[in-house]
């Protein structure tokens, strides 16, 4: 996981390209990550995470359209088309 969020929000579609130039197998966590970044990370006061502010996920809902969540409460939807300029925080991920 990166240390820090990339540096403003964006679309889903703009966050998959910056995390792509990122190199090396960077990419927008799914949601199980980002729940576990949360639990883990954020409510333990760790992860420098924008707490009232939407995190992307790589993961889809049957009809295609990315998860969220909120670092203030801990909530997860979709709802929003990931194409769509409406735009969220992204802390990229990498396999190792």
């Amino acid at each position: 996981m990166a240390n820090n969020d990339l540096p403003y929000q964006m679309s889903w579609s703009e966050a998959e390209k910056a995390c792509d130039k990122l190199g090396n197998g960077w990419r927008i966590p799914d949601k199980k990550e980002l729940e576990a970044m949360f639990e883990q990370l954020h409510q333990q006061g760790r992860g420098n995470f924008e707490v009232d502010d939407w995190y992307w996920s790589s993961s889809k809902n049957q009809s295609g359209i990315a998860w969220y969540l909120s670092f203030d409460n801990g909530i997860i939807t979709s709802g929003v088309n990931k194409y769509r300029a409406n735009p969220k925080r992204t802390r990229p991920v990498r396999d190792l």
